[in-house]
């Protein structure tokens, strides 16, 4: 008489695979949704402009950040009217 093997139940690399795609779509969702909302309310930072050498530093002194504040300032004016 022959004998019927139940199938083999998945390995352990199979279900982290899966596990881990779960996990990337549900973060993907969550900046979609995060990014929505932030996009509607209008609560998003509005710096636009972005230096590639120098904005990876704060500013130091403090008519730096207020020459960045009021760059963001009248950023976010211009993009309300």
């Amino acid at each position: 008489m022959t004998t019927i093997k139940p199938w083999p139940r998945p390995d352990q690399s199979a279900k982290a695979a899966g596990l881990w795609l779960v996990l990337v779509a549900a973060v993907v969702v969550a900046m979609v949704v995060v990014g929505g909302a932030t996009r509607i309310t209008g609560s998003g930072l509005s710096i636009t402009q972005w230096d590639l050498i120098s904005g990876v530093f704060p500013p130091s002194s403090h008519s730096e950040w207020e020459r960045v504040f009021g760059r963001r300032h009248n950023i976010a004016w211009s993009t309300a009217a």
